[in-house]
Formats: structure tokens, sequence, C-alpha cells
């Protein structure tokens, strides 16, 4: 019994990497200035993973949609002020509930700490808020661009996300990026030629 979930996990895993590999394609290839990507964007015929399969019942389409700085190593500010470096995860639950993840789960500590915990840019802003309970994002999550504009927010309920994506504009217009995710690129790269950033002072 333990040679066989040991082997379920490890099919699991290998569909989670390939998933992964896929959001990381699909950033490549469109220099994206997307936040959220949806499972159709990712996988099935012509996309980037063909398709994945189950090897004990679960199901893919619930950990869309999906941060497409995924499996990326950020530093993390934490309620508390400290600084850690964390890389998210692409976590599935199966329905024994056991939990599998890609990559390692790093940081459970710090994301055990309930409140804002900011992602910052190099320059100090914010580039993420995502407020955190119980270990998971549980709330608002909001992205800016490098000059404090708002670039998006949505809300998570217990680490998955519910409602809509909205991707901002520089100049303000608003998509939902997981219907509208090819319109609202487009609009957001041309918002910078018409409002480009400006750089925070220091």
């Amino acid at each position: 019994m333990k040679i066989k979930r040991r082997g379920e996990a490890s099919v699991v895993m290998s569909y989670l990497h390939g998933i992964t590999a896929g959001l990381e394609q699909f950033n490549l290839e469109s220099e994206s200035c997307r936040l959220f990507v949806t499972y159709d964007e990712i996988i099935g015929p012509g996309r980037y993973l063909k398709n994945v399969g189950s090897a004990v019942g679960e199901d893919y389409h619930t950990l869309f949609p999906v941060r497409l700085d995924v499996n990326q190593a950020l530093r993390v500010k934490l309620p508390d002020g400290r600084i850690v470096q964390r890389t998210e995860i692409l976590l599935m639950t199966l329905p024994d509930g056991r939990q599998v993840s890609w990559a390692v789960l790093d940081d459970p500590v710090g994301r055990r700490q309930d409140g804002v915990h900011i992602v910052p840019y190099d320059s100090g802003g914010p580039l993420y808020e995502i407020t955190y309970h119980g270990g998971v994002p549980d709330g608002p999550f909001r992205a800016f661009y490098s000059d404090g504009l708002l670039k998006g927010e949505t809300t998570y309920v217990r680490g998955r996300i519910v409602g809509p994506c909205w991707l901002y504009t520089r100049d303000g217009k608003k998509f939902n990026e997981l219907i509208e995710g090819p319109a609202a690129e487009a609009a957001v790269r041309a918002s910078f030629t018409s409002n480009p950033v400006v750089a925070r002072k220091p």
C-alpha cells in the first residue's frame, strides 16, 4: 500500500511539474503582462500541455486560475517585518486528503503568519500584496506597477481564487483577464505607450 501511494504521488507530482513547465513557457513566449491564466490557456489541443490525466481521481481544473510567477523564488515581507525567500507552488489535494506539491513547500512558518504578505520590487514599493490566513492566501490580492499604479486585484478564499481577476491598464481601463485574456494583454501593452512607467523617487 505504501508503494502504491508513493507511486500515485509521483504521478501527480509529474503532472504538476508539467503544468509548471507550461506556465513558464507561456510566460517566456508571450513576455506576458498578465497576472493569472486559466486551465484552457495552458492545457489542451494546441496548448503548452496537450492533456493531464488523473492518478486517483484528482481534478487539475481546481488549481486554476494560476498566478503566472508560480515556482519562482520571491522575496516576501511578512506582517512581523521579516523578509523571507519563498517559492510559490502548485498544491493538489487528492480525494483521500493527501496533498502533493510541485515544488517543495518552503517557508512554512512564514506562511502561517496571518495578515498582509508583501512581495516588493527592488525599488521598495509593493509588487503584490496578498492576505494570508491559516497558511494560505485568504482575502484580497492586489498587484501594482513599479510606480505604484494598481495593476490588478482579485480575492482568495482558503487558497483558491473566487470571482473575477481584474487587470488594469496604465490608463485605467479594466479587464477580467480570465475571460478577456488576450484583449487585456494587448490593452496593457498599448497603455505603456500612452502612459509610461514613471520611476519612483528614492
